[in-house]
């Protein structure tokens, strides 16, 4: 997926509905966005994923992370560097450094 693919996707207020990290070394990222059928979820698999944080803090609020923000960019290394910000609903990101990033269903 290029980054022009990535901005194309329909993520602002997608919420978070899944989080998978293989014995591969992918992650898995479900997200589910804002007005859709379940049919339209949005799989990112993020391929031999490193430099993996979680940092949400969902202080008194239940229910999956809505997504604010997403950031898709290629490194210096040729690797990808991913970002989701939730921007306080809950506050924290999710962030790490993979291989590439595929749509896989969506």
């Amino acid at each position: 997926m290029t980054t022009a693919e990535f901005n194309l996707l329909p993520l602002g207020d997608a919420r978070l509905i899944g989080l998978e990290w293989g014995d591969d070394g992918d992650v898995r990222l479900s997200l589910w966005p804002a007005g859709t059928e379940s049919d339209k979820l949005i799989v990112l698999l993020c391929r031999w994923s490193t430099d993996v944080r979680i940092n949400l803090d969902f202080g008194n609020l239940s229910g999956p992370p809505l997504l604010w923000e997403a950031h898709l960019a290629v490194l210096e290394t040729k690797r990808w560097r991913l970002v989701l910000d939730f921007g306080g609903s809950p506050s924290g990101a999710i962030e790490l450094e993979c291989n590439g990033v595929e749509l896989i269903r969506g």
